[in-house]
């Protein structure tokens, strides 16, 4: 059987990238206990949100979540869909407690950008070996 018999072509789809300002700097500043706990968290909250907005999370690497729709459900509405989980994104990560801020129990802003939304729209060929996906989580 031909590997690519399997793969399907998807025209049109919508990614969301995302990223925590200044991670390195949490990184040197905390214990690893801390920084697991902060990503669990966020993580796990962003999960929650991919289910609850239909979002595809492609995957989880350091601090950056990458998630699709589009793929592998195909909808019309992917980007309204990515939108949606990007401002929630934004909205609970207000919750999340900042490792850094250590006296007054964490509390205080904690930032986490959706660094963009990308759509993308055939033709096909071009998305094929991931290079656009590439190239745009390196913007």
């Amino acid at each position: 059987m031909n590997p690519t018999d399997s793969c399907e072509v998807f025209e049109e789809v919508t990614i969301v990238f995302s990223d925590v300002p200044d991670f390195m700097d949490i990184c040197s500043k905390c214990d690893p206990f801390q920084i697991v706990n902060l990503l669990n968290t966020m993580f796990g909250l962003f999960d929650y949100l991919s289910d609850e907005n239909d979002i595809y999370k492609l995957e989880t690497v350091k601090d950056s979540f990458v998630g699709v729709s589009g793929a592998p459900e195909r909808i019309k509405n992917h980007a309204e869909k990515i939108i949606d989980m990007a401002l929630d994104m934004r909205e609970c990560v207000t919750f999340v407690q900042d490792p850094r801020l250590k006296g007054n129990g964490g509390k205080g802003p904690f930032k986490y950008y959706v660094i963009m939304f990308l759509t993308f729209l055939g033709p096909p060929t071009q998305l094929f070996d991931g290079s656009q996906y590439c190239k745009s989580s390196r913007i």
